[in-house]
């Protein structure tokens, strides 16, 4: 459980640009318990989707290590490589793409 809330705070930052997929997320969470369809509104009325995810994310981490690991199982489930790519970064893993030719 440390070492996915750590994920989540450490990797704020690239969670605010890279996170997709909103609505999809905030259901799960909503479906956890984790927010309430007040919260999903307030979520969802931010302008753009970077603000939706940072909204998002604070909401989150105000509710401590619980709801962090709920997201960030969610997470697992909607955005796979998202998460894979945050641990690897976390490791010093970092992957070279050979171009397709």
């Amino acid at each position: 459980e440390a070492d996915q809330n750590f994920l989540l705070k450490k990797h704020k930052r690239r969670l605010y640009s890279r996170m997709g997929q909103i609505s999809s997320i905030l259901l799960l969470l909503r479906d956890e318990g984790v927010i309430n369809s007040e919260e999903e509104q307030e979520v969802r009325a931010q302008n753009t989707k970077q603000e939706k995810n940072r909204f998002l994310l604070d909401l989150v981490e105000n509710k401590g290590s619980s709801a962090q690991e709920k997201l960030f199982q969610v997470l697992k489930i909607k955005d796979p490589f998202l998460v894979d790519d945050l641990e690897d970064f976390r490791l010093g893993i970092f992957r070279i793409f050979d171009p397709i030719s």
